[in-house]
């Protein structure tokens, strides 16, 4: 069996359904692709509430004494 593929020899077939077929499945995966989400999803909503409600310095979290002090800086 040779390695080198001929241009005469017709490619392997994967699958072995009917045109109709293909065409219903790549519009079925197209239309699946398009809903795809890949946003950001909030597991924890008390979480992000006290993250939220936290002091942050330079986006960091602090602690309230720090707060205090950079702000009178």
């Amino acid at each position: 069996m040779s390695l080198i593929s001929s241009p005469l020899v017709r490619p392997l077939v994967i699958s072995s359904c009917s045109t109709e077929d293909r065409k219903e499945k790549l519009s079925r995966y197209r239309n699946k692709k398009t809903k795809r989400n890949f946003g950001r999803k909030i597991k924890y909503a008390c979480r992000k509430a006290l993250a939220d409600s936290q002091p942050r310095i330079r986006g960091r979290f602090a602690k309230t004494e720090e707060s205090d002090t950079s702000k009178r800086l």
